[in-house]
Parts: structure tokens; C-alpha cells; sequence
């Protein structure tokens, strides 16, 4: 099965602390399906964000303020591959991987260290690694108990905003 999706959004927000992830995005994706009793599913997509930038003050120790800026504006694709498999009639589980690298559009402006004179400027690149597995237990058509793990590797090439991440979550679910 072929699927694919044209998406356009517009967002607000009034609160001045969330201001730079308003604004505007379009995205294309398409994805490919199976249909087998192993089911799988290769998603790429390509958005393009035109969101509010974010523009602070920082002072170094010297007590120096400089005016910094940082860039939610950018061009992100993204390509990600899940794996269903039956495992008996009760269990279930699920394995995904996915890759998105993101060219912001404008250079961000920022103190390297706080006893820099001088601002730092760099165009971001940021590269977003997850890996995902669900195991799934149906106790009937309608209540099922989920167990998960996540992990997320977020590297770019400015370290403020590199960070690894591991999750696990225990949820259920009830269908009504």
C-alpha cells in the first residue's frame, strides 16, 4: 500500500515563553506498506518550518550583555522504518528506527562559555537518531497493556542542544 500526505499548519501561541514554536509549516510525505501478516512501514517525509525565532540576552562573567538569537526556523526530512510482528494470539510486538536531520535557516548567535568577549555563531545541524520496542499484551479486543523503550540520540553541532535519552513507559489502553 502507498500512502502519501500534504500537510500545511499554522499555529499561535500567547505565551511569550513558547513564542518561537509558533508559526507556519508544510510537509510531504509518502510511505510504503505491507500488507503480510509481519507488517512493516518506510515513512520518508520533508518539512519546511517557518517558525518564530527566539532573540534573549546573555551576560558573560565579565558582566558584558550581549544580544543572542537562536533559529526554530528550518528544513528537516525525516525517514523511519516499523516492524510489526505476531508473536501468539495475546502478544504482539512492534520495532522502529528512525533518522531526521534538521539545516535551520538562520544562524544561531550565543556565549560558547560564559567567559567568552566575544558571540559565537553557527548555522545548526541537527541530526535526531530514535530506536523504539513495544510489546504488546491484548487481554481482549478492547484492553490491552503496552510495555515500551525508547531510545533517542539528538546530536548537533552545537552542544547546547546535543542530548541522549532512554524511556520506558507501561500503559494501558482501553478501546470504548
Amino acid at each position: 500500500v502507498l500512502l502519501a500526505e500534504l500537510n500545511y499548519q499554522e499555529s499561535v501561541n500567547g505565551d511569550m515563553a513558547y513564542y518561537q514554536y509558533a508559526g507556519s509549516s508544510k510537509m510531504i510525505a509518502i510511505g510504503l506498506q505491507s500488507i503480510a501478516e509481519t507488517n512493516w512501514f518506510v515513512n520518508y517525509s520533508y518539512l519546511i518550518e517557518n517558525n518564530n525565532d527566539y532573540s534573549s540576552i546573555d551576560i558573560n562573567s565579565n558582566l558584558t550583555v550581549f544580544d543572542t538569537f537562536t533559529s526554530y526556523s528550518g528544513e528537516t526530512q525525516y525517514l523511519g522504518l516499523q516492524v510489526d510482528i505476531p508473536i501468539t494470539n495475546t502478544w504482539s510486538s512492534s520495532l522502529s528506527a528512525s533518522f531526521e536531520q534538521t539545516l535551520y535557516k538562520n544562524a544561531d548567535i550565543y556565549l560558547y562559555d560564559s567567559s567568552d568577549s566575544l558571540l559565537t555563531t553557527a548555522y545548526r545541524v541537527t541530526n535526531l537518531s530514535q530506536f523504539n520496542i513495544d510489546v504488546v499484551r491484548n487481554f481482549s479486543d478492547r484492553l490491552f497493556l503496552t510495555l515500551s523503550y525508547e531510545y533517542i540520540n539528538n546530536n548537533s553541532n552545537i552542544d547546547f542542544f546535543d542530548f541522549k535519552s532512554n524511556v520506558f513507559k507501561i500503559s494501558t489502553s482501553y478501546l470504548f
